[in-house]
């Protein structure tokens, strides 16, 4: 039996490399867009190291797997964590853009080269913003948090399709076969 390897949560290296890829960005980012691209900074940077950059869980959510702290972070008012909203500023329309603190000295030369090419190799398959994100909101802005958290934030986004592929992880064991009574 596999355990599963567990990293532990850097808060203020997850916050300074959200925010380095939102300097890349130069206009706020939806929450789930900003969400991506540090899993997949993190996935890579575990593959190619060991390590990942944020030590953050991941967890699916419907637009793919996610790092679970900082979706909880992003949905969190500006002032339920300070490490955070010092770097981070989220607007009520679900999009973030960088605060004023520009630090980045948690980040290794390893980690800001992988943030950057991150976004460049996102932005070469554009997501051009919505009318509702176009303009940036202002650093301090204080962020309205869902209300109802069961309930998905609004979205202009059409609904997703009913998933096609099986809910089992391909890690997972089959279960054995029964016949019809």
């Amino acid at each position: 039996m596999e355990l599963p390897v567990r990293f532990p949560f850097r808060e203020r290296k997850a916050a300074q490399a959200a925010a380095r890829l939102l300097r890349r960005h130069a206009r706020p980012m939806p929450a789930e867009r900003l969400a991506a691209l540090l899993y997949l900074a993190d996935r890579r940077a575990l593959l190619e190291t060991g390590y990942p950059v944020t030590g953050d869980r991941w967890i699916p959510t419907h637009r793919g797997p996610a790092p679970q702290r900082v979706l909880q972070l992003l949905d969190a008012p500006a002032n339920a964590s300070s490490i955070w909203s010092g770097y981070i500023s989220s607007c009520p329309d679900r999009t973030a853009i960088p605060a004023d603190d520009q630090d980045d000295g948690q980040l290794s030369d390893y980690d800001r080269q992988l943030l950057d090419d991150t976004h460049a190799s996102s932005a070469q398959s554009p997501n051009p913003p919505s009318p509702r994100t176009s303009k940036p909101c202002p650093n301090g802005a204080t962020h309205q948090a869902n209300p109802n958290p069961s309930t998905p934030a609004p979205s202009s986004a059409p609904p997703a399709a009913p998933p096609t592929t099986s809910t089992t992880s391909p890690n997972s064991p089959t279960p054995p076969a029964t016949s019809p009574p």
